[in-house]
């Protein structure tokens, strides 16, 4: 596997309420830019109602913006790097395969702002949630477990769990296929601002994304 948190210097998609920036034209972006255009066309109508029947209205401008990575290659990563002046404060993927699943989908520990994600045997595209408004946040990563074990990952005193993420080892057989599954991806019950994560039979680590107290 890839080094997942190790990405080559690039810049990502960047979507602002309804405008989009892109490096590249990105088929599933340029979908999403088509479906917030026509939102938009929806949005101001409303707010031609709201006008008639209050008299005036203001939209709140969002401090939160979405970051769209580059698609992976076959079984390599993808990042999503928040722009500066703003923290990561989640993420995601879109990829993977019922029997190549995505193995990695975290925040990274050594580029800050950053989400990453991974699936061996398959495509991926990262998604990171980056907010102007946010306190500084922070990756922990948590013990590594296999054997189908629960990783948990800590976030330290003074700061809060607000998300996490995964990074899965599976086995595979010779199609290259797993039946291995992400069984939990979730915030501990047991243990209070931990992130655990774990699969069926496979190795685990944990990662919390951890935002400073104010």
């Amino acid at each position: 596997m890839a080094d997942f948190d190790d990405p080559p210097s690039r810049a990502s998609a960047v979507i602002v309420g309804a405008a989009v920036v892109s490096r590249n034209g990105m088929t599933e972006v340029e979908r999403m830019r088509t479906f917030m255009a026509r939102s938009s066309t929806v949005a101001a109508a409303a707010s031609l109602i709201l006008v008639g029947l209050a008299g005036s209205s203001v939209a709140a401008e969002s401090s939160v913006v979405t970051v769209v990575g580059d698609q992976s290659s076959k079984g390599g990563a993808s990042w999503a790097q928040c722009p500066t002046g703003t923290h990561l404060i989640g993420g995601g993927y879109l990829g993977g395969e019922s029997q190549a699943p995505v193995t990695v989908s975290a925040p990274s520990m050594s580029h800050p702002g950053m989400w990453a994600a991974q699936a061996t045997y398959s495509y991926v595209r990262a998604y990171a949630l980056c907010d102007k408004k946010s306190a500084p946040t922070s990756a922990v990563a948590g013990s590594h477990v296999t054997g189908g074990g629960v990783s948990y990952a800590q976030c330290p005193a003074n700061t809060d769990l607000i998300g996490g993420g995964y990074a899965a080892r599976f086995g595979y057989n010779g199609l290259h296929q797993t039946n291995d599954v992400i069984e939990a991806d979730a915030p501990s019950a047991v243990h209070p601002g931990a992130w655990a994560a774990k699969s069926s039979n496979g190795a685990m680590t944990a990662y919390a994304l951890c935002r400073a107290r104010d």
